[in-house]
């Protein structure tokens, strides 16, 4: 049995059908997971201990799920912040370009910049599949030169559950103690258009507030008579005392 006080905590991510349920399956021995369907069958986050205790591992909604999004995005932000996180996987299906594959992790890599460039991985899933042509050592170099990922695991439908198992552990060198709150949640996750307008909005309020603030200041500044009113300031009235 693994230490299951210390033992790694990952999280995995990724779009709707690239196979972290299956991974899941697949590590931990838990079955009925995985689905065919073209929806987010993960409604919420699952966490699920391999069988030997020595590794946790959080299974997140697709978050690019058509229905809930913004509640899914809350479970998995719920999932990184539950205990401190060895790695956060970006899972992603191997397809006949790496070029793509790429560009499906940037999707998630991106939002991820204030976070330690170490807690982020990749596992290319779906490698046995007819039209990749290309090579684990090809994919490599490419994703660290792109995005600065050094960290990737590959897996395929025939993998064995103790390799998987054995090469995710490989990576859980350093546990990163992170906390989504409501200061960072709209920059770790896309949000609708109209959130962003909202936020938007309230930074240009904010925005205007400061410069006639400083306005203000510097009127006050040159003031040097008393009990009068500025009123020429950005059509925003002061009293000055």
């Amino acid at each position: 049995m693994g230490d299951i006080e210390n033992a790694p905590y990952v999280v995995l991510l990724g779009d709707v059908g690239t196979g972290k349920s299956t991974l899941v399956e697949k590590m931990t021995g838990q079955t009925g997971s995985s689905s065919g369907s073209s929806m987010s069958y993960t409604r919420s986050t699952e966490v699920f201990w391999v069988s030997d205790s020595s590794l946790l591992v959080a299974d997140t909604p697709g978050s690019n799920a058509l229905e809930d999004k913004l509640e899914q995005n809350v479970w998995i932000a719920g999932a990184v912040s539950r205990r401190p996180v060895s790695k956060i996987f970006i899972v992603v299906k191997a397809e006949a370009r790496i070029d793509s594959v790429v560009s499906n992790v940037r999707k998630y890599a991106d939002c991820f910049v204030e976070l330690p460039m170490d807690v982020v991985a990749v596992i290319v899933t779906h490698m046995d599949a007819p039209e990749v042509k290309w090579a684990k050592k090809d994919f490599i170099p490419k994703i660290d030169k792109e995005l600065g990922i050094d960290t990737v695991v590959f897996s395929s439908l025939d993998a064995a559950s103790k390799t998987l198992v054995c090469n995710v552990l490989k990576t859980c060198e350093e546990n990163y103690d992170l906390t989504v709150d409501n200061e960072n949640f709209f920059k770790l996750f896309k949000i609708h258009n109209n959130h962003r307008k909202i936020l938007k909005s309230t930074s240009n309020e904010v925005n205007g507030f400061v410069a006639k603030k400083k306005a203000f200041d510097n009127a006050r500044k040159a003031f040097r008579g008393k009990n009068r009113k500025i009123s020429y300031v950005e059509n925003t009235t002061f009293f000055i005392f």
